[in-house]
């Protein structure tokens, strides 16, 4: 069977590697196995080109070796050029074949996943436009590679004319990498200083639905030092929101008082985390947030951001007596907080609940107001790093609620680590829940995953909250050459079973998954809210598992869109 090929396709391949386009081929069916959340378009994209990049390279150095150890071992193979032509074909068919179906199987267990974490996309359309894409991306850049071989190989010709051709070779790949490496870092330089930049502007910018609020329970208020506009979008967000006295009676019945919410930005204390944290002391001094029955020290996320659902739950919980103190800290959001900066968050949560727990333990031991923590996403980073372990929390704090933490939190991990055999990573078992129990959702807050009842819980409670689903919990570094504990276990309810670990792509899967991962209906991926209500009551030692459907739709029904 003699198949022909144009001049202009056959002078594109044979300057192409077979081994690296194959190996290519085998990285675009692993960059469409299942990941945690559904993809869009431009997911599928970016892991197509980026494992068949990755594909390419590791054929085209397979095949280099292979090469040379055969011609240093003498051994060559030679087919009759028919047969290698029918070899070629029915190689080539197989090919298409295995990729048309792990094309037809990806979109099936797309749209399983789309089913467990709610999410409604069309993925016969999102997944063909994001395959079709990411092959085009994958050809530009094979093309820019192959442009910075090309140079590479005159630049070693041309200094071949003076040095020897070893000394050639080297000076060329060091220029070359210079070259890239100056480009690639004066754009990224670039694109971080318009990103900060944009995030100034959005920072003086109000949020829709929000004003200075009146009550001098307020940061912001005109009672209150903190300058309203200095507060940035995200604390205006916080103090504008949330039930008042008022709002809290209509749902429980009971007399209450308007909560106190006390924060501190960035722009009213140039920039300084030391003198954002101290201001956040003098409102709670200026509120009189001592004398409230419980003082709830929340870490933000990135630009400032603190959960509605985690505040408010505490003060319907509360009666309105309790106050919340946070502050700002960046003013990105938090993936470009934590690369250009992983310690700041950490620094400063430290700082915030040093200076209030500082000032609480001035207080007449009798006369101290119930203390907790807590915070989500990098909130949760940043807030577990005020504890040097979990008995340090426990010695200076009463609860806890950590929603979404990543793994690469410190704490997290030295928890994760101690847990119980035959207890998951997606939900430990520490000490049988007497102190901390890790939760997918509020109903395990009694019973481990399994439905085994936990012993007594004491008056110390620590609660991790996490879904199976939440990419930005299992995103970590190591997912590029080590396959975690949570792939290797049975997998989450909302896990579609196909998952597993995949060397480079898991990284990248779970990297693109984290941008839409609040886009999961509640219950799933990183939407946490639906779960926090009894989750605040457990640490604040209260009957979880009474009805707060009242709460939640009071809630509900008020949380705008920060």
């Amino acid at each position: 069977m003699n198949i022909h090929k144009p001049e202009w396709l056959e002078s594109v391949l044979e300057r192409l590697s077979p081994t690296g386009l194959t190996f290519s081929l085998w990285l675009l069916w692993v960059a469409l196995a299942p990941s945690l959340i559904a993809r869009e378009w431009w997911m599928t994209m970016a892991n197509v080109a980026l494992c068949m990049s990755y594909g390419y390279l590791l054929g085209v150095i397979v095949e280099r070796v292979a090469l040379a150890a055969g011609r240093w071992a003498g051994f060559r193979i030679t087919l009759r050029p028919g047969l290698a032509k029918r070899i070629e074909f029915l190689w080539n068919l197989t090919l298409a074949i295995i990729t048309l179906v792990v094309v037809v199987q990806s979109v099936l267990q797309q749209q399983e996943t789309a089913r467990l974490v709610g999410m409604t996309l069309n993925i016969p359309v999102e997944s063909t436009i994001g395959t079709i894409a990411g092959v085009v991306l994958f050809v530009v850049l094979l093309g820019f590679g192959r442009l910075v071989a090309r140079l590479w190989g005159r630049l070693v010709k041309l200094g071949g004319r003076y040095i020897s051709p070893a000394s050639a070779a080297i000076v060329g790949t060091l220029l070359i990498t210079l070259v890239l490496a100056l480009s690639a870092g004066g754009a990224v330089s670039a694109g971080l200083q318009l990103v900060f930049r944009q995030a100034q502007i959005a920072n003086e910018e109000t949020l829709p639905g929000r004003s200075q609020p009146t009550e001098p329970e307020r940061s912001g208020s005109p009672d209150s030092p903190e300058h309203w506009s200095g507060l940035g979008a995200q604390g205006q967000a916080v103090v504008s929101d949330g039930p008042r006295a008022a709002d809290i009676t209509a749902v429980t019945g009971a007399p209450a008082k308007t909560p106190i919410r006390v924060y501190a930005g960035l722009v009213n204390h140039n920039d300084s985390l030391e003198e954002t944290a101290a201001a956040v002391v003098a409102e709670l001094y200026r509120t009189k947030a001592f004398d409230r029955a419980v003082l709830a020290v929340m870490t933000g996320a990135g630009k400032g951001w603190i959960q509605e659902w985690n505040v408010a739950s505490v003060e319907y919980l509360t009666n309105g007596d309790c106050a919340t103190a946070s502050m700002q800290y960046s003013y990105t959001l938090s993936p470009f907080t934590y690369v250009s900066d992983p310690e700041k968050p950490k620094e400063a949560g430290k700082l915030l609940f040093d200076k209030v727990y500082a000032e609480w333990l001035k207080l007449p031991v009798d006369q101290r107001p119930k203390l907790v923590v807590g915070g989500e996403s990098l909130g949760a980073y940043g807030g577990t790093a005020a504890f040097e372990s979990l008995e340090d929390m426990t010695s200076k704090v009463d609860g806890a609620v950590w929603v979404g933490t990543p793994s690469f939190t410190a704490l997290w991990q030295d928890l994760t680590a101690k847990r119980r055999t035959g207890s998951p990573e997606i939900a430990p078992v520490i000490d049988n829940g007497r102190v901390v129990r890790f939760v997918n959702d509020a109903s395990q807050l009694s019973h481990d995953i399994y439905g085994a009842p936990y012993d007594d819980w004491g008056s110390k409670r620590v609660i991790f909250v996490q879904h199976p689903s939440d990419p930005i919990v299992w995103w970590s570094w190591d997912l590029l050459w080590r396959e975690p504990d949570w792939l290797r276990e049975p997998l989450g309810s909302d896990v579609v079973p196909a998952m597993s670990w995949r060397s480079w792509a898991s990284f990248w899967q779970l990297a693109a998954d984290m941008a839409i991962a609040q886009n999961a209906a509640p219950g799933h991926g990183h939407t946490y809210h639906e779960d926090l209500v009894p989750v605040w009551a457990a640490a604040l030692g209260q009957d979880f598992t009474r009805d707060f459907s009242a709460i939640e739709a009071a809630i509900r029904a008020k949380n705008l869109p920060r």
